[in-house]
């Protein structure tokens, strides 16, 4: 992905070498948005992850009552009461996720047109060197430096949610050598 960066920089920095002042800040100014979005987006999946499982819990439990539940009197309208009191939060918490990834992707959109007000400014200014080729292709890339952008702010995000995922699993699996340990007597053998 920052290959791809560099390489999209380069070839428009190539044509217009002055574009490369604008770009590299530009690319800071969306690793920066990035960052803020990856340090929310982690505490929302949480969140999001946490108030998933009561939902699947209650529509597990209630297919495996389902028989009991349409027995007794009342019972079907109290369980869709419960349900929707658990699918409250979870909703939230999906609405902060769709806000989060709306909120980024606004973001890199105005990097994006400080990206291609910048080529395009440069490319006037230097209308009498260049041919109408070398300006669109620079343009070209300038747009699509954008995706690029937006793409390696969500991929490092999504490697650093595994990675905290990744780090509980290893957390939980510390407390169960513990708990070995303190049951049988027998050293983990980590």
């Amino acid at each position: 992905m920052l290959v791809r960066i560099f390489f999209r920089l380069g070839a428009v920095s190539s044509i217009l070498p002055i574009f490369m002042l604008p770009a590299l800040g530009t690319v800071a100014i969306g690793v920066v948005f990035g960052e803020m979005y990856t340090r929310t987006a982690v505490t929302v999946r949480r969140l999001l992850s946490a108030s998933r499982s009561p939902v699947f819990t209650h529509f597990g439990d209630t297919m495996n009552g389902l028989a009991v539940i349409r027995a007794r009197s009342g019972m079907p309208e109290t369980f869709c009461h419960q349900l929707a009191e658990k699918i409250r939060p979870y909703a939230r918490s999906e609405e902060a996720t769709y806000n989060l990834n709306r909120w980024v992707a606004i973001r890199i959109d105005f990097v994006t047109a400080l990206v291609m007000m910048s080529a395009g400014a440069i490319a006037i200014w230097k209308a009498d060197v260049l041919g109408a080729g070398q300006v669109g292709f620079s343009l070209a890339n300038a747009t699509g430096l954008s995706s690029v952008i937006l793409n390696l702010v969500r991929n490092m995000n999504d490697l650093e949610v595994e990675l905290q995922s990744v780090s509980a699993i290893f957390v939980m699996l510390q407390h169960v050598d513990l708990a070995v340990w303190r049951l049988t007597g027998i050293v983990p053998s980590n």
